[in-house]
């Protein structure tokens, strides 16, 4: 008989810009949705969900086991802005803050939280964001 080992570990993941600062535009938004798709099959994760404002990210995604939280927020920070800079598709230098907030998501929830940030400029522009998914201010 062969064992395996089966896990479901949901990761919602926010951060922000480094101060807040709003950088993210619509124009290239996509792209840095793409950075962050690119990076997380490099990471043998599965992503559920992306999205941002100008000035933070929403990643909701299924983790790999062999990975901490913190190593793949580390890795998805890392790449994009790398790719960001790199590319030249921001006016200035781009950067993320050093902190991010980490949510563990029951395999029941995943649906209702990647609702929440499929519509997350609805959610800041009518004031119904959820405060315990927003990142702090710094």
């Amino acid at each position: 008989m062969i064992h395996r080992s089966h896990t479901e570990l949901f990761y919602h993941f926010t951060w922000s810009t480094y101060q807040r600062t709003k950088l993210i535009s619509n124009s290239w938004e996509n792209q840095l949705f793409d950075f962050i798709r690119a990076k997380c099959l490099q990471l043998r994760c599965l992503l559920s969900g992306v999205n941002a404002t100008d000035d933070h990210i929403h990643v909701l995604l299924r983790g790999n086991a062999t990975l901490s939280p913190a190593s793949i927020a580390h890795d998805l920070k890392g790449a994009s802005s790398f790719q960001i800079n790199r590319d030249g598709i921001c006016d200035r230098h781009f950067g993320w803050q050093d902190g991010y907030g980490a949510f563990s998501v029951s395999p029941h929830d995943v649906d209702m939280v990647a609702r929440y940030i499929q519509n997350q400029k609805q959610h800041h522009a009518t004031g119904d964001s959820r405060r315990e998914w927003e990142p702090e201010d710094d």
